[in-house]
């Protein structure tokens, strides 16, 4: 019940409208059989929303968006025009450049890698794909051949 009614207060503008679908809603749930102290629990709830809207203070945060030359310009202009906020985020940061969480794995400790081995004696090649680690796999190879 509360979001039927939350939902006629989000999704209508006008407040004509709004009326009209909380009528129809009320006339639902009363036929439904709910009672009508039930749905003034909703009309007396602290809504951050609702309040704002009363105020006149309905702020949106402003929204990041990457620099790129030549396009965020032209791009913040147009979201300044519909009333949205905007500021410009760097791609590549000092950070993102620097700092780095995790080693790199290098290619013979990887699993799961696709390889292609040239045969010593006969000059075929063998195509495969590793479950174990590539310089395992590589070395069962090696193994193999002599």
């Amino acid at each position: 019940m509360r979001t039927l009614l939350h939902r006629v207060d989000q999704i209508n503008q006008e407040e004509c409208d709004r009326r009209k679908e909380r009528q129809h809603v009320e006339q639902a749930l009363m036929a439904n059989d709910y009672k009508p102290w039930i749905l003034e629990i909703p009309k007396k709830g602290n809504n951050k929303d609702q309040k704002q809207k009363e105020k006149g203070t309905n702020k949106s945060q402003p929204i990041g968006i990457p620099y790129i030359k030549g396009i965020s310009e032209p791009l913040a202009r147009v979201f300044t025009k519909h009333g949205l906020k905007v500021y410009h985020k760097p791609i590549n940061t000092l950070r993102s450049m620097l700092v780095h969480p995790k080693d790199i794995t290098s290619k013979f400790n990887r699993s799961g890698v696709v390889y292609e081995v040239k045969c010593q004696t006969c000059n075929n090649t063998y195509v495969g794909e590793t479950g174990r680690t590539l310089g395992k796999r590589l070395d069962e190879h090696k193994r193999l051949t002599s």
